[in-house]
Order: structure tokens, then sequence, then C-alpha cells
């Protein structure tokens, strides 16, 4: 019996695509949920009701893969940590300096929508252009670990011979 479980909506994910057949001879299926994230699914955890959502209704403002938070999700995370978080070890180089987050940025979704629509890969870092200003849509864009390395902040001036450098 052929199985079609494209354009079938199971919970907040809907099937779009077959995908093959695993090692165990179960179909995996190509699903979008609500959220935009996709999932692979078996059809038996499809039709069993185990699979409802990529994970994002379990948790409040996260975007899931799997059940995990994706990349995306921990830099948001993270960036806000270094900027209010007095017991983040890299606070001192940005809450307490005055570096913040923009209210925009406050909440996940319009962040992620700022990050996809701006070039942000997996193999790429969030970096401020001007180092003395703010996490904002102006004043970020994503780098190589690289480009970052080189947009960094003086850190004194370099006596050479008595000459500085």
């Amino acid at each position: 019996m052929k199985v079609d479980l494209i354009g079938q909506r199971f919970g907040k994910v809907v099937v779009a695509e077959k995908l093959g057949t695993s090692k165990h001879r179960t179909i995996l299926w190509n699903c979008v949920c609500d959220c935009g994230n996709t999932i692979i699914a078996q059809t038996s955890d499809l039709r069993k009701g185990k699979i409802r959502s990529c994970g994002c209704s379990h948790f409040k403002d996260r975007q899931t893969l799997g059940g995990k938070p994706t990349r995306l999700y921990r830099i948001w995370k993270n960036m806000k940590k270094r900027c209010y978080n007095a017991n983040n070890h890299d606070f001192l180089y940005y809450g307490a300096r005055g570096i913040t987050v923009c209210n925009e940025w406050h909440e996940f979704a319009p962040f992620q929508s700022w990050a996809l629509a701006n070039g942000y890969a997996d193999d790429l870092t969030i970096d401020r252009i001007d180092n003395e200003g703010n996490y904002e849509p102006s004043n970020c864009r994503w780098a190589t670990r690289k480009q970052q390395a080189q947009n960094r902040r003086p850190n004194g001036t370099v006596i050479c011979k008595g000459i500085a450098v």
C-alpha cells in the first residue's frame, strides 16, 4: 500500500515532501511547522500524534529544531546575556560599558527576521560594525570569525623603539 501524506496536517506540522526510507524501512517525511522550522518525521510518529510541532510549542519564545534551541536562538540569547546579565563572564565588555540591545530585538521573532533577511548563515557570527555602538539593525552584520577578529577596539598604544605604532 502506497502512503502519501504530502499536504496533510498533524498539529502544527504540514507534510511537505517524501524524503525516502530509513535503514529500518520507515518512510521519512520533510515537514514544515507553522513557526517556519522544518523537521524530518516518520509516518508512524505523525499518525500516532508523537509529532505535533517542531518543538516550538514546548518553549515560550524559543525557536527550536527537534526540541533543541537553534544556533540563531542561542546567538540572540547570548547577545542579551552579554548586555544585561552581570553574572555573564562577558558582561564587563558589553553591558558594563553601556552596550545594549535595541528594544525591537528584545523579542526573538524580529531578530530572527532581521537575521534571515541580512545574510545569516551557520558559519557566521553577529558583529557590531561600531564596537562602541549597540546591538541594532543599523550597527550589526553577519561576519566570519576572521572578519570579526579584525573589528576590535584598540587596546592601547604600542611603543616600539620609542615610537608609537
